[in-house]
This record gives structure tokens, C-alpha cells and sequence, in this order.
């Protein structure tokens, strides 16, 4: 998660994160610890922020899923 896109997008917004946490259904500690990485918010977190926010795809995909796959090829050797 990139938290600092995460706050800024808060901050933006005018959200305070005790104001955040009660339109999200969670205490202020667990918000606080969601935004600052210590654990992850659930897909129906992810989807409620995204309307209070007004998160674009693009934000969404930055913000929460900025973690790189990378796929190693092998040659499989069957014969």
C-alpha cells in the first residue's frame, strides 16, 4: 500500500481521519493503523474509500495495489 498517497488523498478530500473512520465503520486506532500500512484494508473497505474519496481506477491501483508481480520464466523439460 502507498500510504502517503493513501493520506494525501484524505487530506485532500478534507477528511479528517477521526471523521474518515466513522463514515468507514472503524475506530480511529484501526484507520490509523490501516493508513500508516500496520495492517491491510479489506476489499469492502477498499470499495466504501473509493466512493468517499472519489477514487479513480487509477488512484485505487496506486494506492492499494502499487506492489510490482513479477513472473519468472522456466523451460519445462517434459520431453
Amino acid at each position: 500500500m502507498n500510504t502517503n498517497e493513501f493520506k494525501a488523498a484524505r487530506i485532500r478530500k478534507g477528511y479528517t481521519q477521526e471523521k474518515l473512520s466513522k463514515l468507514l465503520g472503524v475506530t480511529k486506532s484501526s484507520l490509523s493503523r490501516k493508513e500508516n500500512g500496520l495492517t491491510p484494508f479489506n476489499c469492502i473497505e477498499v470499495s466504501i474509500l473509493k466512493e468517499i474519496l472519489k477514487l479513480t481506477p487509477e488512484e485505487i491501483d496506486n494506492i492499494f495495489f502499487n506492489e510490482k508481480v513479477v513472473f519468472k520464466t522456466t523451460k519445462n523439460n517434459t520431453g
